[in-house]
């Protein structure tokens, strides 16, 4: 296809409300677009098993999965993955992410519980008053964080703490080389901090209800005004 595409999805608060399914609204508009021949990623701070199984339900077939903010790749939704693809991923960044996991459960214990990752760490919480603790203990060791090359990407629900050297926009790039996409046919559709990095790298970039992503090249109130977006750039 001559004008083949790549249009990337955020999950949470984008595809779908946070814990909630994809609405049938937008599994029909996904539909539509991969009809028409373009590609569809879903691009999120879930591991890929969980987006596997997400799309299992929801129907969605022959579908990109990105997870953990950019660590893993895999095509479809067939376990083991068809085809798949990794971010470098370095033994000092692997061993970080072993320690910073250790001091949150010797710090809050039972108030907390984790994504099972394959590389990043998210840590769930139970209570605001964990959610403020943990924010806190973050913010004091912001300097080790730091020096080991760790970022953190804060959610309503929960915190993703990732290597620096892996995001959704690094990604993104992997992926349109490996399918030879020119980078000027992509088009990203997120909502929070952790999806600038699509922003960044795409050549469309659809911010839902996100005014501070300045770097965004279009700005719409909801799922369904993105898909209308999208439309006018196809």
């Amino acid at each position: 296809m001559v004008n083949q595409h790549l249009i990337l999805f955020d999950l949470d608060g984008t595809l779908a409300p946070l814990s909630r399914p994809i609405p049938e609204t937008a599994l029909i508009a996904i539909k539509a677009l991969q009809d028409q021949g373009h590609i569809i990623c879903i691009a999120s701070g879930k591991p890929l098993y969980y987006l596997t199984g997400l799309c299992r339900q929801a129907g969605l077939r022959f579908v990109w999965l990105i997870g953990e903010n950019g660590a893993t790749l895999q095509k479809d939704v067939a376990l083991p993955p068809r085809e798949r693809l990794r971010l470098p991923i370095s033994a000092a960044a692997v061993a970080a992410c072993e320690q910073i996991r250790k001091d949150a459960v010797a710090t809050f214990g039972d108030h907390i519980w984790f994504q099972p990752n394959e590389v990043a760490v998210t840590i769930f919480f139970d209570t605001a008053e964990t959610q403020q603790a943990i924010r806190e203990w973050l913010d004091i060791k912001e300097n080790w964080l730091s020096e080991n090359q760790l970022i953190i990407f804060p959610h309503n629900d929960s915190f993703d703490i990732s290597p620096a050297h892996i995001d959704k926009g690094k990604a993104i790039l992997k992926l349109l080389d490996y399918l030879g996409i020119d980078q000027k046919r992509s088009i990203a559709v997120g909502d929070t901090w952790n999806d600038v990095p699509m922003f960044e790298v795409c050549a469309e970039a659809i911010a839902i209800a996100f005014p501070e992503a300045k770097m965004a090249t279009h700005h719409v109130a909801d799922l369904d005004s993105a898909f209308d977006c999208i439309k006018t750039l196809l």
